[in-house]
């Protein structure tokens, strides 16, 4: 049998198939009527160019390669819908190819060796360790473009980063650690937005608000001070309502996005979560969820007189870092700021050490002699002692009664003594 003949052959029992609505492939059965036509245009010499000669020429009806043809073209415009969809879908699961991979922003600092841009970074401790005194020393350092521990600021173009320190455990005393800050720096903290009240992390409402702020005032870093605060009637050891909050934490991040609607980079947002660690002041307190997500992990330890600060996590760029600091008081000032203890020589006293623990937790609150014991780690007899020179010398004052002693610092404290 000829080799024209085998083609058509082929062909007609495709299109048998399609007559019987079975399935049959029209590219198939066209490359089968090509083949026998171009084989019968051969033998006749006919003109290459003319189909309809061509199938006629070897008994395919007009009708016959109409129905290809039109098989056909359903073919292509099915398979056109197809790779269409499937781009949609690629697009909006947000699918990179290897070239849109390359063209991603790299980590780009936001301290130093210390937070990144668009990171999520958790800042853990146990009370009264210090860490909301440092969480605002890096807000302030971000918002003056003053270096951290001798770290270089980053700052996104020309203008000086903006920072929103979301205060969840209220405001007070924030204006007089502010101020501390300035006066040992010597340098006004103009770019951080104080908001002196908590928000909910699992409420779209509240985050969409702060998302919209970061947005609008082109926020470098968000704190969120503390995590406990912002998540209220949610439970912290729930992988699902700490996998919520954290899903959140990042829809703040990138509300900016990557880049601006000229292409400009905009630099990008760090989210910093202060949270607490647990009774054993070391294990972040809570699900998992949280230290699993993020890419940052500092952990404060310690008291104000002797604050050890170690990075125990770091997705991009090495782990390892640690710090040994001490809150000092500001002569002139209410307040205390954070300093380097190798900066730093004079070597606290058991007095310095309550009383930095004092204003580090009580400050604006006051405390029980239970409280103050609470963060600090004290033989009893020393702990009587240092409470009562501290009395004594009118650093602290009871306002409660003898048998039942509560204190705050004195009105009359001169902090640079």
């Amino acid at each position: 049998m000829s080799a024209e003949m085998n083609d058509l052959s082929a062909f007609r029992d495709l299109m048998r198939r399609q007559t019987q609505n079975q399935p049959w492939d029209a590219d198939a059965a066209a490359a089968k009527l090509w083949d026998a036509a171009d084989a019968a245009a051969d033998a006749a010499k006919l003109d290459g160019s003319d189909l309809t000669a061509q199938a006629a020429a070897i008994g395919v009806t007009p009708a016959e390669l109409a129905e290809v043809q039109a098989r056909q073209a359903a073919q292509a415009t099915s398979m056109q819908d197809w790779q269409d969809k499937a781009h949609q879908l690629w697009d909006s699961l947000g699918v990179l190819t290897r070239a849109q991979l390359a063209d991603l922003p790299t980590v780009d600092p936001l301290i130093e060796d210390t937070l990144d841009r668009r990171s999520m970074a958790v800042l853990a401790g146990y009370w009264g360790t210090g860490k909301s005194f440092l969480a605002l020393d890096w807000a302030c350092c971000v918002a003056t473009g003053q270096p951290w521990q001798g770290r270089q600021v980053h700052p996104a173009g020309p203008q000086t980063c903006r920072v929103l320190y979301i205060v969840g455990e209220g405001a007070y005393g924030v204006h007089e650690r502010i101020t501390a800050w300035e006066t040992e720096r010597k340098t006004p903290v103009q770019s951080l937005m104080v908001l002196p009240r908590a928000v909910n992390l699992l409420n779209h409402h509240d985050v969409y608000q702060v998302s919209q702020l970061v947005i609008n005032e082109c926020i470098d870093l968000v704190i969120v001070d503390t995590l406990s605060r912002c998540m209220p009637g949610a439970d912290e050891n729930s992988a699902k309502d700490m996998s919520t909050v954290v899903a959140n934490l990042d829809g703040i991040k990138s509300a900016r996005g990557q880049v601006s609607t000229d292409g400009d980079d905009m630099g990008g947002t760090c989210v910093l979560v202060v949270h607490h660690t647990g009774k054993d002041k070391t294990t972040i307190r809570g699900s998992s969820v949280l230290e699993g997500a993020a890419d940052t992990v500092y952990q404060v330890e310690g008291d104000g007189q002797m604050m050890k600060v170690s990075r125990t996590k770091r997705k991009d760029g090495p782990r390892e870092d640690e710090h040994h600091l001490a809150i000092r008081w500001v002569p002139g000032t209410d307040s205390a700021v954070i300093r380097n203890l190798s900066a730093d020589r004079s070597a606290p006293t058991n007095q310095d050490r309550m009383l930095s623990a004092f204003v580090s937790a009580f400050a604006s609150t006051g405390a029980s002699k239970a409280e103050l014991r609470g963060v600090l780690d004290m033989p009893p007899a020393t702990f009587h002692r240092a409470l009562s020179a501290l009395v004594r010398d009118g650093k602290l004052c009871n306002s409660g009664t003898d048998k039942r002693p509560f204190y705050k610092l004195s009105p009359d404290l001169d902090l640079s003594a």
